[in-house]
């Protein structure tokens, strides 16, 4: 006559293993909310068992400064979390983020950004950031290159460094890429303006890695890879520049643009009203050059006269 094996003996294995999962969370917890303490400067109450490490975090208002360099956050709450498995991603949902940076001694190089929410994620690897990632809904983002600011259904953020020293033998006159800067946006507009979609690239060089203002000011530039600002129809502006900081810190921006719309950015470019205007059957490309708020277009005689328009397709939008 065979014997029955109890319940409670069957479900043992799985208790056990239950109760060491959690002995062993209960650490990454502890060591999740020590970081995040240490950074925040306040102890988030910790959830998430068992698939997560999660924090929740009242108010968050904090500064940092270093190297020339101003950075200030805050917000309403914030719930982040990670994999119990020590990963180097940090995902986080932010309620009412404020975020504003400056580099010192250097005009026009600041950035803010505000919105009722945001998420971001954060990857810090091998002593640099990686990849910090932040998609604002409902932002307005202020750029010391922009005489106004930009609203944005959806407006993203994407930093990472990539610190490098430069060839001995390279003949470029510029550095090696040592950060990079994505903006993405969905109906972004400037005051007055249509909505578009923009996508920015901006690469930071320098002859050696930054870790402060002045590492930069010397022998560094600002690099517009791409912009491109484009509506339901395609395309409408795309452009290329560099910015270099003269001996006092004053911004000097050359670059060039290509257009379809080339009245509406001759009047953007002079602070004049969008004209009403239809898309050119030929984009134009223009110079433009001149430091942050100055920046003034080159325009041929005549640049503007003659342009031949598709008048079947949808009138160029405003942008500003």
């Amino acid at each position: 006559m065979s014997r029955r094996i109890p319940l409670w003996v069957t479900l043992l294995p799985l208790l056990i293993g239950i109760g060491a999962w959690w002995l062993w969370w209960r650490g990454e917890a502890d060591a999740f909310k020590r970081d995040v303490a240490a950074v925040i400067g306040a102890s988030p109450a910790m959830s998430g068992f068992p698939y997560r490490v999660e924090g929740e975090i009242g108010a968050v208002a904090l500064t940092r400064a270093g190297g020339g360099a101003q950075l200030a956050v805050s917000a309403e709450r914030a719930v982040v979390n990670r994999q119990p498995w020590g990963s180097p991603l940090v995902v986080a949902h932010v309620g009412a983020p404020r975020l504003s940076a400056r580099a010192d001694g250097v005009q026009a190089a600041t950035l803010a950004v505000e919105a009722p929410s945001a998420n971001v994620s954060l990857r810090w690897q091998d002593a640099r950031l990686a990849r910090l990632s932040m998609v604002f809904d409902e932002a307005t983002l202020r750029l010391g290159l922009l005489p106004a600011p930009l609203s944005g259904k959806v407006i993203e953020l994407h930093v990472r460094e990539t610190p490098a020293t430069a060839d001995p033998a390279s003949q470029s006159p510029k550095g090696p890429q040592q950060a990079q800067l994505v903006i993405e946006g969905q109906g972004v507009r400037a005051p007055g303006g249509d909505p578009v979609t923009l996508s920015a690239d901006f690469a930071l060089t320098g002859p050696r890695p930054v870790r402060a203002v002045a590492d930069w000011l010397s022998g560094g530039t600002l690099e517009l890879r791409r912009l491109t600002l484009a509506d339901a129809t395609g395309e409408v502006v795309s452009a290329t520049a560099t910015a270099a900081p003269d001996r006092a810190g004053q911004l000097l921006i050359a670059g060039t643009l290509t257009t379809v719309c080339p009245r509406t950015v001759a009047a953007l470019f002079a602070g004049q009203p969008a004209p009403a205007e239809y898309r050119a059957r030929r984009a134009r490309s223009f110079a433009f050059e001149g430091p942050p708020g100055a920046v003034r277009l080159a325009l041929p005689a005549g640049a503007l006269d003659r342009i031949a328009e598709r008048r079947q397709d949808p009138r160029c939008p405003k942008l500003g």
